[in-house]
């Protein structure tokens, strides 16, 4: 599962707006906000995988992900 700021952070990393990953996801651009808004809060397990592959990322880069949000604590 990811939290709000690592799907920031990927969204980033893949220079996805807000908009075009609610597009994909057939939600709103503010559904998505409230969801990053979680901040380290764990997004729901159905949305996490919805978005992981959306944001076409694997475990592996994740965990990159991950490390690299801890280090920064």
């Amino acid at each position: 599962m990811i939290t709000g700021n690592e799907m920031k952070l990927i969204r980033s990393i893949k220079n996805i707006k807000q908009a075009g990953l609610a597009n994909k996801l057939g939600k709103s651009q503010q559904y998505l906000s409230k969801l990053e808004n979680l901040n380290d809060k764990e997004l729901p397990a159905y949305w996490s995988k919805k978005i992981i592959v959306a944001l076409d990322y694997n475990e592996k880069d994740l965990q990159k992900i991950k490390a690299m949000l801890s280090s920064e604590k």
